[in-house]
């Protein structure tokens, strides 16, 4: 299971390179992925009159887009570099 501080750091990485969205750059904000996952649930609930899908239908869409879960051998590697990313970070800041 992903921990309340993985997702936050997730959360600080993006910002960190995108920066705040506004109505601007909202097109620049967004990868080509997220646009492309943005666009298909909005299709998804466009043709099945359905405003608000469930959470298993988001989940459809996602793997009709290609997308797996990741091994756990993978998520481990991953929380770790992420640790490792908020030792140095707090570091840099002189322990905060």
């Amino acid at each position: 299971m992903v921990s309340d501080a993985q997702l936050k750091a997730l959360r600080r990485e993006h910002l960190d390179r995108h920066g705040q969205p506004n109505q601007l750059n909202m097109g620049d904000w967004y990868t080509t992925d997220e646009l492309e996952f943005a666009r298909t649930i909005d299709r998804y609930k466009r043709v099945n009159y359905r405003p608000f899908p469930e959470w298993s239908e988001i989940l459809l869409v996602i793997g009709l887009l290609g997308y797996r879960k990741a091994e756990a051998s993978a998520n481990a590697a991953y929380a770790r570099k992420l640790e490792e990313r908020q030792r140095r970070r707090r570091a840099q800041r002189g322990g905060r």
